[in-house]
């Protein structure tokens, strides 16, 4: 791709040739990135870069509707294009993983900040134990108070280390028996807390040898969580239910 396309010399064919099968509305997304602090010229120098990107997508029109529609989300548009030319490959992860998945691309647009996944060698390149994830997930829920934003902050850790997992798969940074025991301990993690917090918002009544007189009910009665099918053998993948 050549390095001097502008967005005004920018044409349908040229896009057609990079494998973009909606070229108009394609067209019309790149040229509508400028705005909000950011103009035709501060784009040009990551245009080549984003075509080339788009080129090695395999779904090139889905990667660029969420490149634009991530683009918008930012808070701050023009130091995040900064950072796209420091770190071109981050432009080419995100074009690669929101090419391959949906469920990614819509992640990225709702939490732009999760491209610190793309863009962070020091977390995407992260194998995670499930002591780490256990560890992890329990000091960020223990520092909620409340039930309900305990439940949040599960859900959005959880949403976060499965895109910094699939990043990593879809890289070739992990092979699939590595990405299956990161999902395996992921979930994990998830069932103990979710067990936990379930256990903390039982109301408290009053047992006998109990130190304090009260006590949930929860661990009155032995209860146990015991992984089967594929949770239990460490082979979750991106589809998987938990037995």
């Amino acid at each position: 791709m050549a390095d001097d396309i502008s967005l005004e010399g920018l044409r349908e064919e040229s896009l057609q040739r990079i494998g973009m099968q909606e070229t108009s509305s394609a067209l019309r997304r790149l040229q509508g990135l400028a705005g909000n602090g950011v103009t035709d010229d501060d784009l040009a120098p990551m245009l080549p870069l984003l075509l080339e990107a788009l080129r090695e997508s395999p779904d090139p029109d889905r990667a660029l509707n969420s490149f634009a529609r991530w683009f918008a989300a930012v808070g701050n548009p023009s130091s995040h294009l900064q950072m796209l030319l420091r770190h071109p490959i981050s432009l080419s992860l995100f074009c690669l993983v929101t090419g391959c998945s949906q469920y990614f691309s819509d992640m990225l647009v709702r939490q732009p900040e999760y491209f610190e996944i793309l863009s962070n060698p020091g977390v995407r390149d992260d194998i995670k134990s499930p002591e780490q994830f256990s560890r992890e997930l329990a000091s960020l829920v223990d520092a909620c108070q409340r039930v309900e934003l305990k439940r949040d902050v599960l859900r959005r850790w959880k949403a976060r280390e499965m895109l910094r997992i699939g990043v990593r798969d879809l890289a070739g940074l992990s092979d699939m028996p590595e990405t299956a025991r990161e999902f395996s301990g992921l979930a994990d993690a998830c069932v103990q807390q979710a067990l936990r917090i379930a256990q903390q918002s039982l109301p408290l009544k009053a047992e006998p040898g109990a130190s304090n007189g009260l006590q949930n009910s929860l661990e009155v009665v032995p209860f146990a969580v015991i992984a089967m099918g594929k949770l239990g053998g460490e082979e979750l993948n991106y589809s998987s239910d938990i037995d």
